[in-house]
């Protein structure tokens, strides 16, 4: 049976509270020069800060009787400036496009190795110029669809950066990914900034992941957001 992933976009609503703070709750000081607050333990927020937040759901994805509107692995997505969402399912092979009040418009894509096509899916984005790119882990290469969901073009990753995982294409057309490796007994995790044709421009950090390759588990692993 198609395990259902439901996908919930909330509204924020914020409440700003003003709170008067009174100077008997908190102690100021000087140390060495510096000035140090100290909040009690149930601190007064500053006035004007956030005090209360409520969730308010504004439209539920994923929750329909068609095959449209279920996801099998939903993997990755993306939002344009009109507000359509963009949702790449990775066992199905698909790009589900949903228009800003969550309503289903199109999907396209398949499996295979052939232009277009997609083996192991992992990420999409909505670039700059108004592009969909998806990066296929399995047929190493990132492939450009335009937001009808017509395949474009193509990017080998094979040859120049093997291994690359979730790129984030900016307005130059050049991107930020990671990629696995080898340095003598280490297997290191690299970030990296590449230019349009995936030539390296520079290592914006390297991270040991022997461990994580031999199966061991390390609770402090890092986790990197870009």
């Amino acid at each position: 049976m198609k395990k259902i992933f439901s996908v919930s976009l909330m509204f924020l609503l914020i409440f700003f509270i003003s709170i008067q703070v009174h100077a008997d709750k908190i102690k100021i000081k000087t140390v060495d020069g510096v000035e140090v607050i100290e909040n009690p333990k149930d601190p007064a927020p500053p006035k004007g800060t956030l005090n209360k937040i409520i969730l308010t759901q504004e439209f539920s994805i994923g929750e329909g009787e068609y095959d449209e509107d279920m996801f099998a692995e939903l993997t990755s997505l993306d939002v344009d400036s009109d507000g359509n969402i963009y949702i790449l399912d990775r066992k199905e092979k698909k790009v589900k496009i949903f228009d800003s009040a969550g309503k289903f418009v199109r999907k396209f894509g398949r499996d295979g190795q052939g232009p277009g096509e997609m083996n192991v899916p992992i990420t999409i984005q909505v670039t700059p110029d108004s592009e969909l790119v998806v990066s296929d882990a399995l047929n190493q290469r990132l492939m450009y669809y335009s937001l009808e969901g017509e395949f474009i073009r193509e990017m080998s990753t094979a040859a120049k950066a093997l291994g690359l995982t979730l790129p984030i294409v900016d307005s130059q057309g050049d991107m930020i990914g990671q990629q696995i490796v080898l340095s003598e007994d280490k297997v290191m995790r690299e970030v990296r900034k590449y230019d349009s044709e995936l030539n390296t421009l520079f290592t914006i950090t390297s991270i040991d992941n022997t461990n994580l390759v031999q199966g061991k588990i390390n609770p402090f692993q890092v986790v990197i957001f870009y």
